[in-house]
């Protein structure tokens, strides 16, 4: 009984982290989008794909 409940617990927390996380993240695209226009973002995408292919 003990652990079906610590079960429940840990699985509403990972829910509730991954909401936060995913929040954050979603607001912190918004305020790179808001901040920068989308072609300087094409740009910079451009450049750390050329970085990775080296």
């Amino acid at each position: 009984m003990g652990l079906a409940l610590a079960t429940t617990k840990v699985t509403g927390l990972m829910f509730g982290l991954l909401a936060v996380v995913s929040s954050l993240s979603l607001i912190i695209a918004m305020f790179f989008l808001t901040k920068m226009k989308l072609q300087s973002l094409y740009g910079w995408l451009q450049s750390i794909w050329d970085k990775l292919r080296g």
